[in-house]
């Protein structure tokens, strides 16, 4: 399931969460997560990994990723792929659409 995140203007710095929280065992916790960044239709901009600022942080549950920039109109597809310590594996995808509107 891919959630909606709230638009961002381009000139806009946000950060972006992926809640895990609720599906983490008792002393399971996230290890080194991922986090990338595609347009929808992929390719409408070929720069949209620079929209990532820095490493994702892990605050307990959730993975925070500082996002920037973006082209204005375009829908982006951010995917966090967060491997626990019990080995298993988990993604969550949210589609951001950039609007200076």
């Amino acid at each position: 399931m891919i959630a909606t995140l709230s638009p961002k203007d381009p000139a806009e710095v946000i950060t972006v969460t992926a809640d895990f929280s609720t599906e983490l065992a008792a002393g399971e916790t996230i290890r080194v997560p991922t986090n990338t960044i595609t347009t929808v239709p992929e390719g409408r901009d070929p720069n949209a990994a620079d929209m990532l600022i820095g490493t994702p942080e892990v605050v307990g549950g959730q993975v925070l990723q500082m996002l920037e920039g973006g082209i204005d109109g375009t829908t982006y597809l951010v995917t966090c792929v967060a491997p626990l310590s019990s080995g298993r594996i988990l993604v969550r995808r949210g589609s951001l659409l950039v609007s200076s509107q």
